[in-house]
């Protein structure tokens, strides 16, 4: 597979990333060019010296191009997508807004149905780095969801998981309204409760004092709070059905905790223990395994059961048979 001309626009990490690992690849491309309004941005990655351009010209960047990677704000979409439908060399539009079901409508409405328009987005186990420190390694071996629209072509779609699979990554697949459903709960209820966690701490007469005693807890659940107010306005506002939902779900559990701190019983323990598990379960990839199949010994399992017996094998290797606790359950 060959790719013409890539350009992104934004200049974002993930896109950058993405682009980068395309480019260190075997995928074949000709010229690779990222755009922003921002000088500050596009003279920083020029100095990286990683892409063929990097301007601030969106005629320019797109003249030519086969695929486009959008990686920008939810507020510039709409006229980013008049700008890509008046280039007939564009065959695909990835997008890696988070707002997916909101920018699907207006690709609809905006795009040529020839132009294969599919919503991406990798699953970031670790902090995004800034962009003078991206990486083409940063989305190996990562999960990405796509969601193409109904227009897209099955050439188009093909080539994008070729191009996921060529640098690393994993390909999955999702409709757009579960894709938002689980972004927001995933990702803006965050947002959401960094900033009523500021609000309702600092907003007391006692704030005056209080601050005082501020330290990295507080730096560490107020730092989603420092996203840009007007992309958080646009995006809680595009996603309000499920984050509706997951406010209330949110509400539902603080209730529930405020209950256990007046119960006389290990609820508020079992209230923490389960939290502290079901962390561990994600940390440990526990809910990707089958936690239901058989155990199959290991050599040295199957030696010491010759030599000692079974019990005794399975005493002395700490395999004690199935109370032995998981790596994701709390020690009791």
């Amino acid at each position: 597979m060959k790719l013409q001309d890539i350009t992104i626009l934004g200049i974002q990490p993930i896109g950058l990333s993405l682009a980068l690992s395309i480019k260190n690849s075997s995928i074949k491309t000709n010229n690779i060019v990222a755009y922003s309004e921002n000088s500050d941005l596009v003279n920083s990655v020029k100095s990286l010296n990683l892409f063929d351009d990097v301007n601030k010209d969106l005629q320019k960047s797109l003249d030519g191009s086969s695929l486009v990677i959008i990686d920008s704000p939810l507020i510039e979409i709409p006229s980013l997508l008049e700008s890509i439908s008046n280039y007939p060399d564009i065959k695909t539009v990835l997008n890696l807004n988070g707002s997916q079901s909101k920018c699907m409508t207006w690709a609809n409405d905006i795009l040529d149905k020839s132009i294969g328009y599919i919503g991406i987005r990798p699953i970031l186990k670790t902090e995004q780095p800034d962009i003078t420190n991206i990486s083409d390694l940063l989305l190996e071996d990562l999960d990405i969801c796509l969601m193409p629209s109904t227009s897209t072509d099955k050439k188009s779609i093909e080539n994008v998981i070729y191009i996921i699979e060529k640098i690393g990554a994993n390909p999955y697949f999702l409709e757009v309204s579960e894709h938002d459903s689980y972004f927001t709960a995933m990702n803006k209820l965050s947002d959401v409760i960094s900033a009523a966690y500021v609000n309702a701490t600092t907003t007391k007469s006692s704030w005056i004092e209080m601050y005082k005693s501020a330290g990295i807890e507080f730096d560490q659940l107020s730092t989603n709070a420092t996203k840009d107010p007007v992309t958080n306005e646009a995006e809680c506002l595009t996603l309000s059905d499920p984050l509706i939902y997951w406010i209330e779900e949110m509400i539902a559990s603080l209730n529930k905790f405020k209950d256990t701190l007046k119960s006389e019983n290990d609820d508020l323990l079992n209230y923490f223990v389960h939290a502290w598990e079901q962390k561990a379960k994600w940390e440990s990839g526990a809910l990707s395994q089958n936690l239901d199949s058989p155990h199959m010994p290991s050599a040295s399992e199957a030696m010491g059961n010759m030599i000692l017996g079974g019990k005794l094998s399975k005493r002395l290797s700490g395999n004690d048979g199935p109370s032995k606790r998981k790596n994701w359950q709390y020690p009791k």
